[in-house]
């Protein structure tokens, strides 16, 4: 029987990824320049640092850019777009079944905690959360299985308990290593990636109501 269920937060509860890579593909494009998506997806899901977009795009262009010029700007434009931002079809639903069957929920991300705890406030769903695991609580993010393994622990969990909940390889990799049940459900970016050693993947959260997943889960599992 699942006793609890891990999410990924970008690109699984809210789309920040296809945001952020079409605001950074509008701004390339007004220097005349084009961001590649596979040398963009080292940073989906894991370290940011795997990939500066500023830095290759002052090196595209050749131009005397200011660096925090464009993040200045990149923010800007990001926040415009994440005004009118909705939770990812499902993910309320799911949220609200979770409480229900009095099955614990944490997120695991590689993200800061300010920014999810802002997010989260936000939408008015932080408390469905039992626990955040964020970048400042583990020494590797993903596709490191640190941050699964921490929010296994806080939950007094083993992994075999849980299920995780994501969008990306490097997650989905991070699951894995954590002997964890890993499903995908990809946004409109990350649905370009491949993905490799994952348990079931699902066009969205609203592909199944969560006691017919966590059913489905528990059969694969045989339990």
């Amino acid at each position: 029987m699942t006793k609890g269920i891990i999410f990924d937060f970008d690109g699984v509860i809210l789309d920040t990824e296809t945001i952020d890579y079409k605001v950074m593909c509008q701004i390339y494009e007004e220097y005349g320049a084009v961001l590649p998506l596979d040398m963009w997806a080292r940073r989906v899901g894991g370290h940011k640092n795997n990939f500066d977009p500023y830095e290759y795009l002052i090196s595209c262009t050749q131009n005397n850019l200011n660096k925090n010029d464009l993040k200045k700007y990149k923010k800007a434009k990001y926040e415009q777009c994440m005004a009118n931002e909705r939770l990812l079809p499902g993910v309320l639903s799911c949220l609200q079944s979770a409480k229900r069957m009095n099955i614990p929920v944490s997120i695991a991300s590689s993200s800061p905690r300010k920014r999810i705890v802002e997010l989260l406030g936000k939408f008015n769903i932080i408390d469905y959360f039992a626990y955040i695991v964020s970048s400042e609580d583990v020494v590797n993010v993903k596709p490191h299985p640190d941050l699964y393994l921490k929010a296994v622990s806080l939950m007094n969990l083993e992994p075999f308990d849980v299920i995780a909940i994501e969008d990306s390889p490097a997650g989905a990799r991070a699951a894995k290593d954590a002997d964890i049940y890993c499903i995908i459900v990809p946004n409109e970016m990350t649905r370009r990636f491949t993905f490799q050693n994952v348990d079931l993947q699902l066009n969205s959260l609203q592909e199944m109501e969560l006691p017919d997943l966590l059913n489905y889960v528990n059969i694969v599992k045989g339990r």
